[in-house]
């Protein structure tokens, strides 16, 4: 912020905080704030608290106006900290989605996602779905760069929603992903890899896909944290699409730069056991060893978690697996090899 904002800024607050106890001064606190920019006041009220913003509300209609989305943020909080009968519930929510319709597009998005939090306070299927929908409407028609925060709180209600309304809400929110900026972007998709266990097994396979595709067109020093929630899916899948995500997902992670490869290897590493046989197992334990050997950082990791996966393998499989994992640990520092065998020593053969 410039000099000569913060100068206004001081100007407007005498660099005091507001409280209730303003009185009568408060008028003269607060008045020049009248002649800032509005966008410049609500930078200004994203550093008071809730109460503060209140006061400052009640005697200065700029401050108002640009903390509208914020009273009333504050309003629903307050309305469900109160348990209400359920005749009540349902027409708290349809009053405050209206509140929130009213307000510009660019101040939707926080009240919103607070009263999405709520959900869980209706009690019927159907009038979730209702109320569900009806958000989904408000974030599709607010500005693309204000619609992550109520998109990512729609998702979060998944578990409040029948199995068979999901996949319509997934792909919502993955149409509105596709369309928002990079930086946006990927804050959703971390949501939707999250969200793949909530959806019906017959839908999962193509959204996975079109998820990791997605992934991978992402700019290099974005993709390790999407990729690792892929790669922690994977438990998701059916047994007969688990070992084909292995191998695509591991190809992908190839194409990250070494240092990012770390997490996500991690995470598919612990994903060893979940394979349906011991052939499978041993193919994959053999191409992850393959993908850990260029590292610099972690190997001792990777290593570690895919040790922990010896003990879902039969005795042949796992004398194979062992003396493979024996031999990685041989080609780190010293340190870190002493605590691999050590744990190799622990499980046995």
């Amino acid at each position: 912020m410039s000099s000569s904002a913060m100068l206004g800024i001081k100007d407007c607050l005498n660099m005091n905080p507001l409280n209730t106890s303003m009185g009568a001064t408060a008028d003269t606190r607060v008045a020049g704030l009248q002649t800032l920019p509005r966008p410049l006041v609500r930078q200004i009220a994203s550093y008071l608290a809730d109460e503060d913003v209140r006061v400052a509300g009640a005697v200065n209609r700029s401050f108002r106006q640009v903390t509208e989305d914020r009273r009333l943020a504050l309003d629903i909080r307050r309305h469900f900290s109160v348990l209400r009968p359920q005749s009540e519930v349902m027409s708290a929510f349809q009053e405050f989605l209206a509140r929130i319709g009213n307000l510009g597009g660019y101040m939707q998005g926080h009240p919103l996602a607070v009263l999405l939090e709520k959900l869980s306070r209706l009690f019927d299927l159907k009038d979730r779905m209702r109320v569900v929908d009806q958000s989904r409407v408000l974030i599709e028609m607010m500005p693309v760069h204000f619609q992550r925060p109520p998109l990512i709180a729609l998702l979060d209600c998944f578990s409040e929603i029948s199995r068979e309304d999901r996949d319509d809400l997934f792909d919502t929110a993955l149409t509105l992903a596709k369309q928002m900026p990079p930086h946006e972007r990927w804050l959703v998709v971390v949501e939707l890899v999250a969200s793949l266990a909530a959806l019906s097994e017959e839908s999962l396979p193509d959204r996975f896909h079109t998820l990791l595709a997605m992934v991978r067109e992402a700019p290099a020093g974005l993709r390790s944290g999407p990729m690792t929630c892929l790669a922690r899916s994977l438990r998701s899948l059916s047994d007969d699409l688990r070992m084909e995500a292995f191998d695509v997902v591991l190809e992908s992670i190839k194409e990250l730069p070494g240092i990012q490869q770390a997490q996500p290897l991690v995470a598919l590493a612990g994903g060893l056991g979940l394979l349906p046989d011991d052939l499978s197992k041993l193919r994959v334990l053999h191409a992850l060893l393959a993908a850990v050997d260029p590292m610099v950082e972690r190997q001792e990791e990777v290593l570690k978690t895919l040790i922990l996966g010896l003990y879902g393998l039969g005795s042949e499989a796992r004398m194979v697996a062992h003396e493979a994992l024996s031999n990685a640990a041989g080609q780190l520092p010293f340190e870190q090899r002493m605590l691999v065998q050590t744990l190799l020593e622990q499980v046995g053969v």
